[in-house]
């Protein structure tokens, strides 16, 4: 299981499909990135995630507990979670 599971995503503006497909893990403690040119979709995916824009297909996964349609607050709390779980699986601390 990792902490975050994205698998899918398809997800954008009104009409405007902007995510298609996209597929991305991360355990602890890896760093994840995303790197395009403008319009690419950077910072669609964080808004998907916590449900600021339409959601279309896919799944998101923290932890194991699928989050798609989860309050943005609620998510907010599991997200802290996940950080104490990956700062305790950590063989090093990250800051």
């Amino acid at each position: 299981m990792s902490l975050l599971e994205i698998d899918a995503l398809e997800a954008g503006y009104d009409d405007a499909l902007v995510l298609n497909g996209v597929s991305q893990t991360a355990d602890a403690p890896e760093i994840i990135a995303a790197i395009g040119p403008n319009c690419a979709g950077k910072s669609t995916m964080p808004k998907a995630i916590y449900g600021l824009v339409t959601w279309r297909g896919g799944s998101v996964r923290v932890a194991g507990g699928d989050v798609i349609g989860l309050a943005p607050d609620l998510l907010h709390r599991r997200r802290a979670h996940v950080g104490a779980l990956a700062r305790k699986r950590s063989p090093t601390q990250i800051t």
